[in-house]
């Protein structure tokens, strides 16, 4: 027998005690799976290939990650790598462990690459690439941030800057403004992704992220919205008005969902974008253009960086 229902009152499924649901199933799978790859009694333990990519992303993300920090700049470097697979799509847990320590190894030295002392993981992505054989092709692409962040200003008069950089690196580094100030600071597509990556931020929990994806998008598919030149003139200058207006659809193209014409996928949080500075090899002259590389994620509450 039971009380009437007016004794126990339903309770409160708001959006945030389901996120914290969530977020508390999710911190048990990754312990759960850190606390095997300690242990010494997984030798000849199988674990499918789909949760394997899970687990390794997850707990790389959970370990280092810090999605919900701000930096200036923000890039993407992607190592690829190659697992033993059963015919039933089963990996070794010794494999997976192999794995996981090149992954931190690899990301050790992606940092490494940036002089800038403040840099830091934002987010890293395992994908499948395909399975040939008895052969798993992975991709792991770790997002880093670096310099300080400073304060966040709409595009002024003066903030007329290069479209971009090609090939912007250590030994290429951003062309700066339209009047030759600020060589080597910034250029029109980083003061893009600049402002996209942060927003005005409220507090929040610590968050991280499962289930990664990176979108690509280009002015190619968004016509007329995100930046092609197709005269291609490496000296074009973006004007504080072109910016603005590429910032807002930019903008749009992120946070709408995939159904509603944008990029981003049902139930996923936008995470970061990347602007690569690039030309599209076909026609003459090749048009350069801004190529958009958009990570999301399933959100939840917990960092093992805290």
């Amino acid at each position: 027998m039971y009380s009437c229902k007016k004794d126990f009152p339903e309770p409160h499924h708001s959006p945030e005690n389901e996120l914290m649901t969530h977020s508390q199933k999710v911190l048990s799978l990754i312990k759960g799976f850190d606390n095997k790859l300690e242990s010494n009694l997984k030798t000849g333990e199988l674990l499918e290939l789909d949760s394997a990519i899970w687990y390794t992303e997850a707990l790389q993300n959970y370990e280092y990650a810090h999605p919900d920090s701000g930096s200036m700049n923000f890039v993407v470097f992607k190592t690829q790598y190659t697992l033993a697979v059963s015919p039933g799509g089963m990996v070794l847990m010794d494999d997976v462990e192999t794995l996981y320590g090149l992954m931190e190894v690899q990301l050790l030295a992606d940092l490494a690459v940036i002089s800038n002392p403040v840099k830091f993981l934002v987010i890293t992505d395992v994908a499948l690439d395909s399975t040939i054989g008895n052969t798993a092709h992975l991709s792991v692409s770790n997002g880093l941030g670096f310099s300080l962040l400073i304060i966040y200003d709409p595009f002024e008069e003066d903030d007329d800057w290069f479209w971009g950089t090609l090939d912007e690196g250590p030994g290429t580094p951003p062309r700066g403004k339209c009047d030759g100030t600020e060589y080597g600071v910034s250029d029109g597509s980083n003061e893009l992704a600049y402002r996209l990556n942060n927003p005005n931020i409220a507090y929040t929990p610590p968050t991280n992220y499962t289930n990664v994806v990176i979108k690509d998008a280009d002015g190619f598919v968004y016509e007329n919205r995100l930046f092609v030149d197709w005269a291609a003139n490496i000296d074009y200058c973006l004007t504080d008005t072109e910016l603005t207006y590429y910032l807002g659809e930019s903008d749009d193209i992120i946070y709408s969902y995939e159904s509603l014409g944008g990029e981003r996928p049902a139930g996923k949080d936008f995470i970061r974008v990347e602007i690569e500075d690039t030309m599209y090899p076909s026609g003459s002259p090749y048009p350069y253009f801004h190529w958009y590389h958009i990570s999301y994620g399933i959100p939840y509450y917990g960092s093992g960086t805290e």
